[in-house]
């Protein structure tokens, strides 16, 4: 397969190795947190109860206008949520219109039960779900999710928002879940805490039934999160808007300065709105094999082609400024 085929995730196995210096990345450095006592630890060890731990769940339902801890569900990090909303929705022969970004977890889980993936544009009669992320990925705009939820629910699908950068937006836009009892909302740790490691992600909706589908077909993917890692949550999501807060300003200070270096090399792009990664486009087509050249300086970023735009390219507000440079020059083939 060449790399104008490969998905996000095929194409961080081809070109993400240790010690390379991450110029999309999207997300900050893992918050650091306190270790909880050793006994709290052994006691998480034991099986967690269908849904997940009540406590975390309450504390993650408070973080949304109108949910309680029932009406939130825990899986292995907000790919397995999407996995499992995507097996679940979707059925042979069913149509499903998905947003550009949309992670590969759902689109796969959708083609293996026979599913049709659509673009959002084919939203209407017959179609089951439809998923999007606000902010949108990679490139960061704001969606009107009340316009969407209300849509999608006019033609009977299944509103599904990716919510995981929502939180960086300054005022923070409505979540699905929180606009109609049937829509859901995706969160997760990874990007706003960077505590990818902990794999601790959700769905939010008032849906009970759909809760419920949820929970059982988590329940067979990997028999619920770990104990251990929703311990930690529950520390992480104390501290999560200190975090945010913390985050949103790095990246608010570096920015400029980002921009500034883009801009020198002829790249083209639109400041995101939200969230932490842009979209650029290189003065000039790029030659093939952008992805080895990075890999050969130490380097590491991620092209829009497996967000289907082919041309442009990923980059992380948090990036370091020379690293960026020295990326740029590895893309346009010179130094």
């Amino acid at each position: 397969m060449d790399d104008a085929n490969l998905d996000l995730l095929a194409w961080y196995t081809r070109y993400f190795q240790p010690g390379v210096v991450d110029v999309s990345a999207s997300n900050p450095p893992p918050w650091p947190l306190p270790a909880p006592p050793e006994a709290e630890v052994v006691a998480a060890a034991d099986y967690v109860a269908p849904m997940g731990a009540p406590a975390l769940r309450g504390a993650i339902a408070a973080r949304y206008a109108t949910l309680s801890a029932d009406d939130v569900i825990l899986g292995n990090g907000a790919s397995e949520v999407l996995a499992a909303l995507g097996l679940m929705l979707a059925r042979r022969g069913s149509r499903v219109a998905v947003d550009r970004g949309a992670y590969p977890s759902f689109l796969e889980a959708v083609r293996a039960v026979g599913g049709d993936v659509l673009p959002l544009a084919a939203l209407g009669p017959g179609v089951a779900a439809a998923l999007a992320n606000n902010p949108t990925v990679p490139d960061g705009r704001l969606l009107d999710v009340p316009g969407l939820v209300a849509a999608a629910r006019a033609t009977g699908a299944v509103p599904v928002v990716d919510e995981v950068y929502r939180d960086f937006a300054v005022p923070r836009p409505p979540a699905a879940a929180d606009c109609d009892p049937g829509a859901v909302s995706v969160g997760g740790l990874s990007k706003p805490l960077g505590l990818g490691g902990l794999r601790v992600g959700w769905a939010a909706t008032r849906d009970r039934a759909l809760l419920a589908r949820l929970d059982r077909q988590l329940q067979l993917l990997a028999g619920g999160p770990s104990g251990p890692s929703l311990l930690l949550a529950r520390v992480a999501v104390a501290c999560f808007d200190e975090a945010v807060a913390v985050t949103r300003e790095r990246a608010s200070a570096n920015a400029p300065a980002l921009y500034a270096r883009l801009a020198a090399r002829g790249w083209t792009f639109a400041p995101p709105e939200a969230g932490l990664t842009l979209e650029a486009w290189p003065p000039h087509p790029l030659a093939p094999g952008g992805g080895a050249r990075l890999l050969a300086a130490g380097l590491f970023a991620v092209p829009c082609s497996v967000y289907g735009t082919p041309g442009a390219w990923r980059f992380g507000l948090l990036a370091d400024v020379e690293a960026l440079d020295r990326a740029l020059g590895a893309l346009q083939g010179r130094g």
